[in-house]
């Protein structure tokens, strides 16, 4: 599979179940190691750079999870009490990463 992501951009993984979608963020986010090919970052290998470097590289991902807090209920998890220097920010950065499978 090659699949290139320029800064700024964005693509969406689609596929049916086991179609290798977590696989495919695990290989890039260096949660798993690829049996071949290769991982590229800004034309660097960082195939064997562990996951939790990969994140001063700007690649990071987060787990779906349901509930932040178990023993919240629905409402106090769909409004958190925020303290009032804080920001909201969300989204993802994609800074031109491409992965290779060989």
């Amino acid at each position: 599979m090659d699949l290139s992501v320029e800064a700024g951009e964005r693509r969406l993984i689609i596929g049916p179940n086991g179609a290798g979608k977590t696989t495919l963020f695990n290989l890039v986010t260096g949660e798993l190691r690829p049996d071949g090919g290769t991982v590229t970052l800004f034309g660097r290998d960082i195939t064997r750079v562990p996951g939790w470097h990969r994140a001063h590289f700007g690649i990071s991902r987060t787990y779906q999870i349901i509930t932040l807090f178990p023993r919240e209920d629905a409402a106090a998890q769909r409004h958190p009490p925020r303290s009032s220097g804080a920001r909201r920010s969300a989204g993802i950065r994609s800074p031109g990463w491409s992965a290779r499978r060989r």
